[in-house]
């Protein structure tokens, strides 16, 4: 089969030059693993407070350290040629970027951790339900509203059980942004305005046993690797803990659905896959995500690679490291709109603290409600 997006055929450069378009917390850390094998970085962000400038700012004295950073609009097509001038492989933390500018990459040749294809269909939830019904991938029952034509199809024809359902935008929306709980039909106008008559997809709620998350690396040559099941719980729409797993049951399952999607996409990167799984046992695809995902920091401390250092190894050409069968048990808790070390120091000095506690600040300078600070990863 001829790929969609072909790569130079050439070995790993002896010292690759890491693109990160995103300046968010991931992009901090891409920074931070690139830096830790001696590799040169650029960040493409859109502005100079961003946590990954600020990681920028610390690495830069290093003699293999990150170039100054590129400050500008995501679709700022100067600022994009200046950004690709200097890099030789591109790692994307945000998946909400043009897709003209991963385009741009592709015709340069350089690989992309998050090839357009499967950048485009994470973009679009109506997308990544077809590409789950392609690859025989179960989802929640969903509706399509578009326009008011769809409106009035889904209220002339909508069965009762479809509801309780979450009125979701097609396009972006994050913790909980972008939705909207409908528990009847009666509701579903309303709702739809709240969410400015955006294109948008009806989902029947689900009453799951928990949400699962897999994460999968692909390499340019084709070769997989899948990390342990994490088991994810949420507080109003926000991640606010996750643990790995050791379930083979799951894993095998969760595994197939990761790998095939994988491979489809022919990534080259890491792509994190979040699933429910109901009362029944059965796993139904909530969302995709091409980038290393907040369910997978506590791979920071579990020995082995982590998903940060996994991803910039496939996006160059290295070979992939098999997640380690002794990894640690490690919970990752964020923080959410407190002072980082603050939360760090009352668990510490928590009677109920066991174990080792490793904070990751993300150095924001601004805490307010439902924000990401950082988090903490406790070895159980």
């Amino acid at each position: 089969m001829t790929p969609r997006h072909p790569l130079p055929e050439k070995h790993p450069e002896a010292t690759p030059r890491i693109g990160v378009i995103g300046g968010g917390q991931l992009g901090m850390f891409l920074v931070r693993e690139a830096s830790r094998k001696g590799w040169h970085s650029v960040v493409f962000a859109q502005s100079p407070g961003e946590p990954a400038v600020q990681r920028v700012s610390r690495e830069a004295a290093k003699p293999e350290g990150v170039l100054p950073p590129v400050l500008a609009s995501f679709d700022d097509e100067i600022a994009q040629d200046r950004f690709l001038d200097q890099v030789s492989a591109v790692a994307i933390e945000f998946e909400n970027i043009p897709l003209s500018f991963v385009h741009k990459a592709e015709e340069r040749g350089i690989p992309v951790s998050a090839n357009s294809d499967i950048l485009a269909t994470a973009q679009s939830r109506l997308h990544e339900k077809a590409a789950a019904s392609l690859l025989g991938i179960a989802t929640p029952t969903i509706r399509p509203l578009r326009n008011h034509h769809d409106l009035l199809r889904i209220e002339t024809e909508a069965p009762a059980e479809l509801f309780p359902a979450i009125l979701k935008t097609n396009s972006g929306g994050y913790d909980g942004k972008g939705q909207c709980r409908v528990t009847s039909i009666d509701e579903l106008q309303g709702c739809w305005d709240l969410l400015e008559r955006r294109p948008a997809l009806l989902e029947q709620e689900i009453p799951f046993k928990r949400e699962l998350s897999i994460l999968v690396a692909r390499n340019r040559d084709g070769s997989v690797v899948t990390f342990p099941v994490s088991e994810n719980r949420h507080e109003q729409g926000i991640l606010r803990d996750s643990i790995c797993l050791s379930t083979p049951t799951v894993q095998s399952r969760i595994d197939a659905y990761a790998k095939s999607w994988a491979g489809h996409f022919e990534l080259t990167g890491i792509v994190c896959l979040e699933f429910f799984e109901t009362i029944d046992g059965e796993l139904l695809l909530n969302e995709s995500a091409p980038r290393p995902h907040n369910s997978y920091h506590w791979t920071l401390d579990s020995k082995g690679s982590n998903q940060f250092a996994t991803l910039l190894d496939a996006l160059v050409g290295l070979p992939l490291s098999e997640p380690r069968s002794d990894f640690l048990p490690v919970r990752m808790t964020n923080i959410i709109g407190e002072d980082p070390q603050t939360v760090f120091e009352r668990i510490q000095g928590s009677q109920q603290a066991r174990g080792g506690h490793i904070l990751y600040d993300y150095m924001k300078k601004e805490c307010r409600t439902g924000r990401k600070m950082g988090h903490i990863n406790s070895i159980l």
